[in-house]
């Protein structure tokens, strides 16, 4: 009798990870990843603006960063604005396109750090026909700012929204 005692307790302790409920054994997965990079061109005045963004929501947490440069407005000035965003809020407008929003932890004269800044981005699928980003905005991600998009002309931005 003891011998089938310790056996039954042995096949327990081994097949007991197994027994665990499988929602717990599972880890979870996204909800909202985004990730893009290129070169737009401003609407007015044509400069040149580079960004690099990822992004990732996950059981109710948001984390990523994204680092934007714009040339100077001016011919004689040859350097970069560059604003370093972390990234800590994300709002699905639709399946491809999201509002994204974080605090400037590196930003410039005209953006100072500490201020919450979104912009929006639209994956237009493969490669970059179709992919849109605007510029920084004040604001959270529930805000409806008068966002200009421009089309990227090199890169690429990828939405995945997971029901």
């Amino acid at each position: 009798m003891k011998i089938l005692k310790l056996s039954v307790l042995v096949a327990l302790l081994v097949l007991s990870p197994f027994l665990l409920p499988v929602s717990s054994a599972v880890a979870s997965q996204p909800t909202v990843q985004a990730s893009g990079n290129g070169v737009s061109f401003e609407l007015f005045g044509g400069l040149r603006r580079t960004f690099s963004f990822s992004a990732v929501e996950m059981d109710g947490e948001v984390m990523g960063n994204a680092l934007l440069s714009r040339e100077s407005p001016f011919e004689d000035d040859h350097h970069l604005d560059n604003v370093h965003v972390d990234i800590n809020c994300i709002r699905v407008v639709d399946s491809h396109t999201l509002v994204i929003g974080g605090v400037l932890l590196k930003a410039t004269e005209f953006l100072p750090e500490g201020t919450q800044e979104v912009f929006k981005v639209i994956d237009g699928g493969e490669g970059n026909e179709g992919d849109f980003v605007t510029g920084l905005f004040p604001g959270t991600c529930d805000s409806e700012p008068n966002f200009n998009l421009v089309p990227i002309e090199a890169g690429n931005i990828n939405v995945r929204v997971h029901e």
